[in-house]
């Protein structure tokens, strides 16, 4: 992958992150 979308999927993840965890989150659902 290119560092731009490396960089992406770590920045979603630590947003996920930051969410509360009502239920599962799938990455393949768009924000």
């Amino acid at each position: 992958m290119a560092y731009s979308e490396t960089k992406l999927l770590s920045t979603a993840r630590q947003i996920v992150n930051l969410l509360p965890r009502r239920r599962e989150i799938s990455f393949d659902c768009p924000f």
